[in-house]
């Protein structure tokens, strides 16, 4: 029987990409996919240029920056729903 060994291949800044891409996709904030794609990559870019390294950090910067260029509530329904008892 042989081991398997897990390789992590992908950079952080591909990691970050993912992980952001994927919940800005959860979280229905994703209408047309291009425009978010290179969003992205420009802000995480633009983050590793100021010096974050962190794939989780370099993730939420980009996730907030989206939020806050393109001016979409986050999780809309879950705040809504807060207040509620």
């Amino acid at each position: 029987m042989t081991a398997q060994i897990y390789v992590r291949t992908d950079s952080p800044a591909e990691e970050a990409f993912h992980i952001a891409y994927d919940y800005l996709e959860r979280a229905g904030a994703v209408s047309e996919e291009l425009p978010v794609y290179v969003f992205l990559a420009r802000e995480i870019r633009r983050l590793l240029d100021r010096g974050v390294r962190n794939r989780i950090k370099l993730a939420n910067f980009a996730i907030d920056a989206f939020y806050d260029r393109f001016e979409i509530d986050e999780q809309p329904e879950a705040k809504a729903k807060s207040w509620q008892v």
